[in-house]
């Protein structure tokens, strides 16, 4: 299991965090949920940077200021007692600033490419009207807003998304852009929804892309997966002709932007050209040039949704990973309606492994469970956090969730109590 340990980073005093399968953040709002899903997200693009470009020798002081303090947003988090430290099978990373960090690989070629998808509590924003025309900072809204605005196109009229059992389908026209479908007869732009469901359907839909789609289509390459794709099948290739000295890094950097090899490179990674090339390249194309699993980080899943709406959410979501691929979830709420709604799930497969008929368990969860062991749950306020799983029921700690009832509850009995005397 993958750790990771946070000192002193924006709201977040003290955290020390195993990283399972599932993993769920609750507390008040500021109280750090999202410091701690951006820098998981961090480490986990990090050690996918590593395994894309073979190796750590590209990370310098530029590249971290790039990917944690401004993709982020976190250039005032960090102070001069600040630390992060990640352990993975592939990689240790400690990091402190942008001039004091190590980087430790592994195990390299055990490495595999996967698609992480950082949904933030932001994507709403995907709504508004030209959106692409808006000039934004290179952060992780843009990205997810550019993500979407490729992701979009894969959901036409033919291919409509149905949202739960609202009795709404999504889809998007080149000429009418997102459009909401009610009751199969009426159609309107996703920029006049409700505030549900402009925060509803991008989470739906990018979630449904990065854990179902992708494995079911032939996705497309980005611009830095295609050329670390290429700068690397470079190097190898130049290993296995044996032909001549293999050449540098900067070196490869200037070889790929010649116009010949360019050509040759691109009919290798976009044909299967390379299944009969053999050896390194064969070995390297099927542990990159395609994902093996999902890592979903995703905001406030409950955004401007009714409780009912987010139990379905929930089983929605779970019910697209597949934790045997190697699936993973980093889930941020405020919502103890999604702390019980994970409950439900972890109690459908607790029921069955107590002998409980399974089809008629899952029947109550949609088809969706969860082992208890594969989830950790923490609170998170003052800066620190706490483990709110109940080893002995087996659930995330009812006591944890109630907590905000029970300051609600007693005001209650004391102002009935006030009010009774007055009578």
């Amino acid at each position: 299991m993958n750790t990771l340990s946070i000192r002193n980073v924006g709201p977040i005093m003290n955290a020390d965090i195993e990283i399972n399968k599932v993993n769920i953040f609750i507390g008040p709002q500021s109280s750090g949920k999202s410091t701690i899903a951006k820098i998981i997200s961090f480490c986990f693009w990090l050690e996918k940077s590593v395994v894309l470009n073979h190796g750590k020798e590209h990370i310098d002081d530029k590249f971290l200021y790039k990917e944690i303090h401004q993709y982020h947003d976190m250039v005032s988090y960090f102070q001069n007692d600040s630390c992060i430290e990640y352990h993975s099978d592939l990689i240790d990373i400690i990091f402190r600033n942008v001039n004091d960090f190590s980087i430790n690989v592994k195990n390299i070629d055990e490495g595999r490419n996967g698609k992480i998808a950082y949904i933030p509590s932001e994507r709403n924003l995907v709504s508004i009207p030209n959106i692409s025309t808006l000039d934004m900072s290179y952060n992780y809204i843009r990205s997810f807003i550019f993500d979407w605005l490729l992701i979009h196109s894969k959901y036409s009229k033919t291919t409509s998304f149905s949202i739960l059992d609202l009795g709404i389908d999504y889809y998007y026209e080149d000429n009418k852009g997102d459009i909401i479908l009610i009751n199969e007869n009426k159609e309107i732009p996703l920029s006049e929804a409700s505030s549900g469901l402009q925060a509803l359907v991008p989470l739906m839909v990018y979630a449904n892309y990065a854990s179902k789609w992708i494995y079911e289509n032939e996705i497309d390459v980005s611009f830095d997966k295609y050329e670390a794709l290429q700068k690397l099948l470079l190097k190898l290739i130049l290993d296995e002709s044996k032909e001549k000295k293999p050449l540098t890094d900067d070196e490869i950097a200037k070889a790929v932007k010649s116009d010949s090899i360019k050509r040759a490179l691109h009919h290798i990674v976009t044909s299967d050209f390379h299944e009969i090339w053999g050896g390194n390249i064969a070995d390297f194309m099927e542990r990159v040039a395609k994902p093996h699993y999902t890592k979903l980080i995703i905001e406030e899943p409950e955004l401007s949704i009714f409780p009912r709406t987010q139990y379905e959410l929930i089983k929605y979501i779970f019910g697209l990973l597949d934790f045997e691929r190697g699936d993973s979830i980093i889930l941020t709420t405020h919502s103890p309606y999604v702390m019980t709604s994970i409950n439900n799930l972890i109690q459908s497969r607790t029921a069955i492994e107590e002998g409980g008929e399974e089809t008629s368990v899952l029947n109550i969860t949609g088809g969706v469970s969860v082992h208890y062991s594969d989830v950790n749950a923490w609170a998170i306020n003052d800066g620190t956090i706490t483990n709110i799983k109940d080893d002995e029921f087996k659930m995330i700690s009812a006591e944890a969730l109630d907590s905000a009832s029970d300051t609600i509850s007693n005001d209650f009995d004391k102002l009935l109590n006030y009010a009774t005397k007055q009578i």
